[in-house]
Parts: structure tokens; C-alpha cells; sequence
């Protein structure tokens, strides 16, 4: 598909006009195929279009492009230039709002990563006795711990609560489901306060100095 001058500016003032940069996006165009694609270099989105027939031999624009406004995937079907544009239109907007929104399991599953625990399996029975009352007090003097790293004094009181239902979970729940909410809730806390890595190092420092033998933590 071989676009006229005109059109070509129009996509680019339209680029402009979402506060998008013209050098992330690559217009190509197959005259010989009746193709037009618009790609966005920095990812895997893109607009396609190109020139086909309907079922009564009209001509119409088949356009498929991602992401789009509520799918990740979306195929439309105009008549005329015209509903080209608002197809373009609504991708440059979706596409815009994609790359600007932060995806939260990934960061989640990267806090994960930068939390750096390492550990051993570890058997899903239930703690012993015993070992819930080794539990409360190791939960005790992580308290400790932590209060004295002064960062963490706004969201404390908050993560003290935590630290507190999460020992009276543990009377029910396996060791290693356990322990698994337990860093879980530390990764939510770091992300939620835009923590540092020094804070989440001095953090992790402490997780295993305390909890060493119980969560059976190698201290790396």
C-alpha cells in the first residue's frame, strides 16, 4: 500500500500530538502487496493494515494492530480512509498508555529476584510446637532489627502488623507455604515504598541473621 504524502504527515503529526517519539516507530510500505505497517521499534506492537475485499467485492481497509484499547489484540474492518485513522488514532492512545503503565507482577516477581533469599526445600508440615514458639520470638527480634534501620520508620507500624498475623497463620499453615507468604509480604512492603536495594540488602541481612536455621536460609 503506497500512501500519499499527506497521510504519511498525518500519522506523524498524530505521533507528535501523543507526546510520542516519530524515531520510535518504523513506517513500511508494500505497494505490491497492498500492505502498510507502522511499528513500534522499542516492542513487539504494531499496526497493520492493508487493502482487501469484503464479501460482495467491495474494497475495504483490514486493519490489526496491538495493543488496542481492551484487547492486547484487535482486528477492524473500514470502509474508508477515514476509519483508518480513528483505528491508528486509538492504537497510538492504547500503545501510549501500555508502555507508560508499569506491570506489577513483573515487578513483583523482579522484587522476588532483588530480594535475594535463598533456601533449601523445604518439607510442607506444620511447625511443631516448639517451633511456633521459636517462631514468635524470631519474629520478635526481626522487629528489633528492622526498627533501628531508620528508613523503614513510616511504613513500620505497618509492617509490624504483618509480621504479627503472619506468626498467628503460622499454627495452620506448612512451613514452606509459610514461608513463601512470608518473603511474599516483604516483597509487596519493598515495592510499595519504593525501597532502596541498600534498604532491601540491609533487610535481607537481617531475614537471615534471624531466621537462619528455622526457614533453613543459606546465608550467601
Amino acid at each position: 500500500m503506497k500512501l500519499l504524502k499527506r497521510q504519511r504527515n498525518w500519522i506523524f503529526d498524530l505521533i507528535l500530538s501523543r507526546d510520542l517519539d516519530p524515531s520510535s516507530f518504523q513506517l513500511e510500505e508494500f505497494p505490491s502487496s497492498d500492505l502498510m505497517q507502522i511499528l513500534y521499534v522499542d516492542n513487539s506492537y504494531a499496526f497493520e493494515c492493508r487493502l482487501g475485499g469484503n464479501r460482495i467485492g467491495e474494497s475495504e481497509f483490514i486493519c490489526d494492530y496491538s495493543p488496542g484499547l481492551h484487547h492486547f489484540n484487535v482486528r477492524g474492518f473500514n470502509s474508508t480512509w477515514e476509519g483508518v485513522q480513528h483505528d491508528i488514532a486509538e492504537w497510538l492512545s492504547s500503545l501510549k498508555e501500555e508502555i507508560g503503565t508499569t506491570d506489577k507482577w513483573e515487578q513483583f516477581e523482579n522484587g522476588i529476584v532483588t530480594f535475594n533469599l535463598r533456601y533449601e526445600n523445604l518439607e510442607n508440615d506444620k511447625f511443631s510446637a516448639a517451633e511456633h514458639n521459636q517462631l514468635r520470638q524470631q519474629v520478635h527480634e526481626l522487629k528489633q532489627r528492622l526498627a533501628k534501620i531508620s528508613q523503614l520508620e513510616d511504613g513500620l507500624p505497618e509492617l509490624n502488623r504483618k509480621l504479627d498475623h503472619l506468626t498467628d497463620l503460622a499454627l495452620e499453615m506448612g512451613r514452606s507455604d509459610w514461608r513463601d507468604m512470608f518473603v511474599g509480604a516483604f516483597v509487596s512492603h519493598v515495592m510499595s515504598y519504593a525501597l532502596s536495594p541498600d534498604i532491601v540488602a540491609l533487610i535481607v541481612a537481617d531475614i537471615k541473621a534471624t531466621f537462619g536455621t528455622l526457614m533453613l536460609l543459606i546465608t550467601q
